[in-house]
């Protein structure tokens, strides 16, 4: 029988989700289905035609919609990594407004994979969010509109937020054990502005709903002309985009998260202190820090962190910025809301990460999972194939390298598919990132 339930707010849905019942789910999942080389059970409720379900407001199987929520947030992931990867290759065949089109749906897939770990199942007119009694209430809006109102409240609780900080890590050592070991306070209102500063910054929360409305445009408006990218600038771009996705076995996004951390930090010492990070006191600060962590003596990460090397910003968070004001730049150049979309997959990742840790989830729980999509996805070619997911970079690797040294600059689209196609179709998948960005 349908329940009858007021609806709540976005506001009240991010304020009193738990995670709690998630976590439950993903337990049960793993001892009952992951074993079994299932993601849900062939019974579950909600498997089939979830979002008619739940729109009549059938949530009277709270077990099966827990688990079904529980499932959804690494594929929903997976899903959002996927849909990154064809906006790439829509780039690369020169199709822009493709692009666009995956590429917003990128960002959408992130953002349903962050609620769902938080509690918060996102689905069709209604939606569901579970408080701190397992009790699921329901949501009322369109997809895209309660997404975006979500984020936005979810970007505004500093609780929630914290747990960024977990997974953003720097020499193996997470960014809440820094800001911790600073030695200043790192009060709720201090993360919330941090967070905030990088989400205004990178436009995360700013623009979901203007690039909706790019989407649109360029989904179901007719193209009286077609703007045309620049290939190799488009290549090069991806270059650099990889090279802040590369992992190690205890970072999964080595050079990106290096590059959080120091802006973390910068904006802490302003908000302390009152002085710049430029300023003489900046250095001992962060020395302080480095030795509270027991890296004394570790100069190439002091001078990485004072910008006395590598002083600017990554490639993915300066093109994150550059729509800031003016989304209408995506038309001719996607790559900033690539960038986006990248940032909020690289939250959403850590996030499925950070879940999965508390329910004790491996890579050889879900190696079924992973391995059959890598081989469906032709990034390997064995369901078999023995690897850990961090392996999965080298081939990128071999890849830019090959590019780097044998395509000329000028040249068309057409020369370079004829004479790079296997290097092309690797660089462009990210889904790769999927699997070592959620620690399996």
């Amino acid at each position: 029988m349908p329940t009858s339930r007021a609806p709540f707010r976005p506001s009240d849905a991010v304020k009193d989700s738990s995670n709690k019942i998630i976590v439950k789910a993903l337990k049960r999942l793993k001892k009952f289905q992951f074993s079994k080389h299932r993601l849900l059970g062939p019974k579950n409720y909600y498997k089939n035609d979830a979002t008619t379900k739940i729109d009549k407001g059938l949530l009277s199987e709270k077990v099966h919609l827990s688990e079904y929520i529980a499932a959804s947030t690494f594929t929903h992931c997976f899903d959002g990594w996927n849909f990154l990867t064809r906006g790439v290759e829509s780039l690369l065949n020169g199709d822009i407004p493709s692009c666009i089109h995956f590429v917003y749906y990128a960002e959408l897939r992130a953002v349903m994979s962050l609620m769902a770990c938080e509690g918060i199942g996102i689905f069709n007119k209604s939606h569901i969010y579970f408080d701190s009694r397992e009790i699921p209430n329901s949501l009322n809006n369109s997809t895209h509109m309660v997404a975006k109102e979500l984020i936005d409240e979810w970007a505004k609780l500093a609780a929630k937020k914290r747990s960024i900080f977990q997974y953003i890590k720097i020499n193996a050592t997470n960014l809440q054990t820094l800001v911790d070991s600073t030695g200043t306070s790192s009060s709720s209102a201090y993360v919330s502005s941090i967070v905030n500063d990088w989400f205004v910054n990178w436009s995360l929360d700013l623009k979901l709903k203007e690039d909706q409305k790019l989407r649109n445009e360029m989904s179901y408006r007719p193209h009286f002309d077609y703007k045309q990218p620049n290939n190799n600038e488009v290549i090069n771009s991806i270059f650099e985009i990889w090279s802040g996705l590369e992992p190690t076995s205890s970072i999964r996004f080595l050079e990106l998260d290096k590059h959080l951390v120091r802006i973390a930090f910068e904006k802490l010492f302003v908000m302390t202190t009152g002085k710049k990070s430029n300023s003489p006191s900046y250095k001992k600060f962060v020395q302080r820090t480095i030795d509270n962590i027991g890296e004394a003596g570790n100069n190439s990460l002091l001078d990485f962190m004072i910008r006395k090397t590598d002083s600017q910003d990554h490639f993915i968070i300066k093109q994150a910025k550059k729509a800031r004001k003016n989304n209408d730049i995506i038309i001719a150049d996607p790559i900033p809301m690539i960038c986006r979309a990248i940032l909020l997959l690289r939250m959403s990742s850590g996030s499925v990460n950070n879940t999965f840790d508390q329910c004790y989830v491996s890579s050889d729980d879900l190696r079924f999972w992973w391995e059959n999509l890598a081989f469906g996805f032709g990034i390997t070619n064995s369901t078999n194939s023995g690897l850990e997911t961090q392996d999965l970079f080298s081939d990128v690797r071999d890849s830019i390298d090959s590019l780097k040294d044998n395509m000329i600059d000028p040249s068309c689209i057409k020369d370079n598919f004829f004479n790079f196609s296997n290097d092309i179709n690797t660089i462009k998948q990210f889904q790769r990132t999927c699997f070592w960005g959620i620690g399996i």
